[in-house]
């Protein structure tokens, strides 16, 4: 039996826990695609190279959540993205846009939401009440924005 170190085995439950939330939220920018699956792959090695600075650092999952973000926003701008998928993020900042998928798309509680974020929980909350102020009323009603719980 290999001996797995602590930072390993750290890694393996850190990803084991929000692996699924990460391509979900890949799916919900760019459709089911190949490009989805390549960027939380390509996201998930960024995350192992720097998992030892991570770790150590103050945020764990705000930095885990910037490599995820960056990797599906690279392949949006390509010949990957579909607007239709990532109308959010035309027209919303990227912090607002990533709470609003979250939320609404993956019906992810406020909670998780900010978990995955690596943010407070009333920060997620703001977010999500930005998303639907600052959205024109036609997207929100056409995306079922609404409360999905807390």
């Amino acid at each position: 039996m290999p001996i797995v170190s602590i930072e390993e085995a750290g890694l393996d439950a850190f990803l084991l826990r929000h692996r699924a939330r990460y391509r979900g939220y890949a799916v919900a920018r760019l459709g089911r695609t190949s490009a989805a699956a390549e960027a939380v792959e390509q996201a998930l090695e960024s995350l192992a190279t720097y998992w030892p600075r991570l770790v150590r650092g103050h945020n764990l999952s705000a930095g885990a959540w910037a490599l995820v973000r960056e990797a599906v926003s690279v392949r949006c701008r390509g010949p990957y993205g579909s607007e239709e998928a990532d109308i959010l993020h035309d027209c919303l900042p990227t912090a607002t846009a990533d709470a609003a998928v979250l939320h609404y798309r993956l019906g992810m509680r406020l909670t998780e939401t900010a978990e995955l974020m690596g943010i407070e929980p009333a920060a997620a909350a703001g977010l999500v009440l930005a998303a639907e102020r600052q959205l024109p009323q036609s997207i929100a009603r056409e995306l079922g924005f609404g409360p999905v719980g807390a």
